[in-house]
């Protein structure tokens, strides 16, 4: 927002964790696909997690983005609750050695 620009810093150990939350509206979903997007022609490896259980749609929408940019995508379904569908995302993001997870959360943790 400012003039200058600052690089992203990835974690030394483990997936680099990103967590987009913010109010209905502001575009989490599209800006999670378009941020792992980019950070793939960057030579990062990316997954996304789905964790907006509570917006009709939002699992379905980051499932369809994400492959169309061919990121995969960790969802759990709207049963399961978003603290619980980010630490299974994680799990498996670690286990295939993911440089990057954006996580695209609901309203509430």
């Amino acid at each position: 927002m400012g003039g200058e620009v600052s690089e992203l810093v990835y974690a030394k150990f483990g997936p680099t964790i990103i967590l987009l939350a913010g109010l209905q509206g502001v575009w989490k979903t599209t800006v999670s696909v378009k941020l792992a997007l980019y950070l793939k022609k960057q030579g990062k490896s990316c997954r996304l997690i789905a964790g907006d259980v509570y917006r009709p749609a939002a699992v379905d929408q980051l499932i369809i983005f994400g492959e169309q940019v061919d990121v995969p995508v960790y969802a759990a379904g709207s049963d399961v609750k978003p603290a619980e569908i980010a630490r299974q995302g994680l799990q498996e993001a670690k286990k295939k050695n993911v440089n990057v997870v954006t996580i695209d959360k609901a309203r509430r943790l």
